[in-house]
């Protein structure tokens, strides 16, 4: 059973936060209230329930970044990999200076890469 506020979805307890915070400061959040920011396990029923749960044109702060090592994504509070099947399909579409994108959101359709300065609001959750 989830705290109060916290949203259950399958056996995980998530909080979606709408404030707008860059990736240092979801982290800091998400711990404060006893939490992490978001960690997905293997793609599979987690990453489907968050997909099917997210408004199509949203986007929200995971844990995924390769900003200790450019080009090797791994979510930061397990330091497990992020795996190709995480990401959005278009996740290879063109875009501006896509070396200076080291920080893991999640969309209705996946992960996308995004600025880590780039204010979005974030989801926490309990390991």
């Amino acid at each position: 059973e989830c705290r109060m506020s916290w949203e259950q979805l399958g056996s995980g307890c998530y909080w979606f936060g709408s404030e707008e915070l860059t990736f240092t400061e979801a982290i800091a959040y998400c711990t404060r209230h006893g939490g992490h920011l978001l960690t997905l396990s293997p793609p599979g029923n987690q990453l489907t329930l968050l997909t099917n749960r997210l408004q199509s044109d949203t986007v929200y702060w995971t844990s995924g970044t390769d900003a200790f090592s450019e080009g090797n994504w791994e979510f930061l509070m397990t330091a497990t990999p992020v795996m190709p099947l995480h990401w959005a399909l278009d996740i290879n579409s063109p875009s501006a200076s896509q070396d200076s994108l080291h920080c893991a959101a999640i969309t209705d359709h996946g992960l996308v890469k995004r600025k880590c300065i780039h204010r979005l609001p974030y989801i926490c959750h309990i390991l």
